[in-house]
């Protein structure tokens, strides 16, 4: 698969809309919430903001993996720096400054 090879070579984006297909189980994946959290991750560490966001709703949920609000903040934070609006706008839901 393209996007896992790219995803590979360290592009983000790649690793994000990887995520996002394992996450939903679209494109003849099963859904793998565990796997998807994990290429976010990997997507965020990247560069990717909105992957950070993505990343950081999983974790805000528990979905793929326990729920932990400090680690949804901390991505959060991270998708916010990196210019995505809907990070910023979670941190204003929490009353979390940026």
């Amino acid at each position: 698969m393209l996007y896992q090879r790219a995803c590979d070579a360290d592009e983000a984006l790649s690793c994000v809309n990887l995520a996002m297909m394992y996450e939903t189980g679209r494109d003849g994946l099963a859904k793998d919430e565990p796997r998807a959290r994990t290429l976010y991750e990997r997507g965020c560490t990247g560069g990717n903001a909105p992957g950070c966001t993505n990343l950081a709703v999983m974790y805000g949920q528990g979905r793929g993996g326990a729920r932990d609000e400090a680690h949804a903040v901390e991505f959060y934070r991270k998708a916010c720096a990196g210019g995505d609006d809907l990070g910023c706008q979670n941190l204003d839901r929490r009353g979390v400054t940026h």
